[in-house]
């Protein structure tokens, strides 16, 4: 149906393009993009209920493995810091600084 609409705007512009008017023109390319839009709209709308569906049915096969040997953890991270000290001059202003 949404293939219908578009068609049929198309044709409405290419019609006002061989009448050569212009005002037509604009109007009939508006009402074009907004239906481009709404199907564009729909086809992500799918798109995003269909990952959805996906990540649902991968997360539903994920919990049904939960009887496997699944070992819960933690860990803990430790950073050393270093702290450097650069003196940058001639070597004289270096050894005032000793």
């Amino acid at each position: 149906m949404q293939n219908v609409m578009l068609q049929a705007a198309l044709d409405e512009l290419k019609k006002a393009q061989e009448d050569n008017n212009l005002d037509e023109m604009k109007a009939k390319l508006e009402a074009l993009n907004e239906k481009a839009q709404g199907l564009a709209v729909k086809l992500y709308e799918q798109a995003a209920a269909a990952q959805q569906a996906q990540a649902g049915a991968e997360g539903a096969q994920a919990t049904g493995n939960a009887g496997d040997d699944v070992v819960d953890g933690e860990f803990t991270e430790k950073v050393k810091t270093v702290q450097w000290t650069v003196f940058i001059g001639n070597s004289e202003n270096q050894g005032a600084r000793r």
